[in-house]
């Protein structure tokens, strides 16, 4: 892979450009387009800067999602994001006559490496779920040629333990970082709604979960995610006689 994919050093007249597309969200290739109609015929190194902020900016997604303390976080995507990113990723250097570079795959894979070691010693340290969906976990590690044998307690949990999605680590991370001592539900009409509480029975969080799906009608994924929560929020629930 050429050093300009990782290469910001463009000239003063792209700077919003690149600013643009590497604030572009999920969409990088997207940003350039737009960029790329705007600008009109432009000479190829140009067209290469923008192109690197494109890489730059999978190459940034990937991180944020192999990086084991964003999980839970409101930016956090997962490693099926990640997957299909690195897939993106490998299409858009393939359009401009390129290729992932080994460098960057070595980097990738030793921070999913310790992305999976962070999953291991949370999973040996007696968490009853895992982050991410086996068969993404497998195909990363077989994309980034890495071998799990290492790590025999995650590989024991990837076929015992249920995988709780990114929207259900999300709202488990919400109500665990509200630092409470108890936990209650309230299930409604179309949601089940978590609260956290202190040691007075103060609500110092709530979270209401929906289990409707785009037709209005109870979702079974929905409910699972929900239940998945509810059952791994590691706090004794609130007691009734204190209602």
């Amino acid at each position: 892979m050429n050093t300009e994919y990782f290469n910001n050093d463009c000239p003063e007249e792209l700077e919003d450009e690149v600013f643009m597309i590497e604030t572009a969200g999920e969409m990088p290739e997207v940003a350039l387009a737009e960029s790329l109609e705007a600008l009109g015929v432009i000479e190829n190194s140009w067209r290469k800067c923008l192109e690197a902020a494109v890489a730059r900016t999978y190459i940034a997604m990937i991180s944020r999602d192999f990086n084991p303390d964003n999980v839970g976080l409101s930016h956090y995507r997962g490693l099926g994001r990640a997957l299909a990113n690195i897939g993106r990723l490998e299409t858009f250097l393939a359009k401009c006559g390129d290729s992932l570079p080994k460098g960057l795959v070595d980097s990738l894979s030793r921070q999913l490496w310790r992305y999976l070691e962070n999953e291991n010693q949370a999973l040996a340290d007696g968490r009853k779920y895992i982050s991410a969906a086996p068969r993404h976990i497998t195909r990363l590690c077989e994309v980034l040629r890495l071998d799990m044998s290492e790590l025999r307690v995650l590989g024991d949990g990837m076929s015992a333990l249920p995988a709780l999605d990114v929207m259900g680590l999300i709202k488990l991370r919400a109500l665990e970082d509200a630092g409470g001592q108890y936990k209650r539900r309230r299930d409604g009409a179309g949601q089940v709604l978590i609260e956290i509480l202190d040691g007075q029975g103060r609500v110092a969080q709530t979270n209401a979960m929906s289990t409707l799906g785009p037709r209005d009608e109870n979702d079974p994924a929905m409910m699972r995610r929900a239940e998945l929560v509810w059952s791994m929020l590691a706090l004794p629930e609130y007691p009734e006689s204190n209602y």
